[in-house]
């Protein structure tokens, strides 16, 4: 079942960005730099024993839309999660591709919903009582937000991670303030 959910998710976006690159020459995107920090909340009981909330910094870089109406941006990701507590750490970078759309964006409105989904690869590492753990693997994400006209956003999001670390579950919820530039 997560093989299947991993692979139809890597075969629809590997179609958008192919269907989107197959088009007439991506238009340029304003302001392809995001960065974000906010709150990463696991959602494996085992993984909230460090703490319920754990650091969350990412950053993406849009690449090329497919319009300038209503446009579909091609992106490259770069996420990091930790936490650490009484000598016992979890943490997990993920490097991948995805794509973020903008509900109004042909508007001109000085608030724009989006939302986006992306699959990388997620390095995960635990340590504790002496020990390190790493697994390296496939994983999902998706978001939602609203971009302010000057750069600022809210994003929320999920990311899926199918490795467990010793049966720990590293997937869970995001909340982040971000600026586009």
């Amino acid at each position: 079942m997560k093989k299947t959910m991993i692979v139809g998710a890597v075969a629809l976006l590997a179609s958008v960005l192919g269907t989107s690159a197959a088009r007439a020459q991506d238009a340029p995107v304003q302001k392809p730099i995001s960065i974000k920090v906010g709150g990463y909340f696991p959602q494996d009981g085992d993984a909230r024993k460090i703490g319920d909330t754990w650091l969350h910094v990412g950053g993406d870089y849009a690449f090329g839309k497919t319009d300038t109406e209503s446009p579909l941006l091609k992106l490259g990701y770069l996420d990091y999660v930790g936490k650490e507590k009484d000598g016992v750490r979890g943490q997990y970078i993920g490097l991948g591709i995805g794509v973020r759309a903008y509900a109004n964006r042909a508007t001109n409105s000085t608030v724009s919903p989006f939302y986006g989904a992306g699959v990388g690869v997620y390095f995960e590492q635990a340590k504790g009582g002496g020990e390190t753990k790493n697994k390296t693997g496939l994983g999902l994400k998706a978001s939602a937000g609203v971009e302010l006209n000057q750069g600022a956003f809210v994003e929320v999001g999920y990311t899926y991670l199918p490795e467990k670390i010793e049966g720990t579950d590293l997937s869970g919820f995001t909340a982040d303030l971000g600026y586009r530039f």
